[in-house]
């Protein structure tokens, strides 16, 4: 975070490379799926994931994550 702090933002995605360009690639965006009258199976996200906690309509559990000290280079030149 050192390095990043010291340079200025605009620096960053001037330097990102072609690699840099395949990040929209990696993006995630929740899918609502609709269900039709002759479709019986098992809708995972029935509606937005902001809707769902609103409602509190979700199961509570714990949520693993984590990041390494290397994960930003792989959006780097070299």
């Amino acid at each position: 975070m050192d390095i990043l702090a010291a340079i200025p933002a605009g620096m960053v995605p001037k330097n990102l490379g072609e690699e840099g360009s395949d990040f929209k690639a990696m993006s995630f965006i929740p899918t609502v799926e609709k269900r039709t009258p002759s479709d019986k199976s098992t809708i995972y996200l029935p509606k937005y994931p902001h809707e769902l906690m609103a409602e509190g309509a979700f199961q509570n559990m714990p949520w693993i994550i984590g990041v390494n000290a290397a994960e930003g280079l792989l959006f780097t030149k070299s």
